[in-house]
């Protein structure tokens, strides 16, 4: 497993031009591969990590450290985030889609 998370976050970051990356749905990404990829892909643009359900806010926290270019993120249906990470986003210009769950 941590194999995985580390090889994923090393093949995004050597993709330098290759700013998009969409992983969403994947079982095996966790907190420390947000966390490996926000050291290796400062190129990224758009990340898609929409129905991951073992990403926290403290993954997320990483990634908005790490990834100063990213302009694009979608966290849709990511139950373990709450809005205060998220909005660190937005603040910085970052467009986020994700979904409200009331009631």
């Amino acid at each position: 497993k941590q194999w995985y998370q580390r090889r994923v976050a090393i093949t995004a970051g050597e993709n330098k031009c290759f700013p998009h990356l969409n992983i969403g749905g994947c079982k095996l990404i966790t907190n420390t591969t947000l966390t490996s990829m926000a050291s290796v892909c400062i190129y990224l643009v758009k990340l898609n990590i929409s129905e991951i359900k073992n990403v926290t806010d403290k993954g997320i926290r990483n990634l908005r450290v790490g990834c100063k270019n990213l302009k694009y993120l979608n966290v849709s249906y990511c139950p373990k985030l709450n809005y205060g990470s998220i909005a660190k986003f937005i603040q910085h210009g970052c467009t986020v889609v994700h979904t409200l769950n009331v009631g």
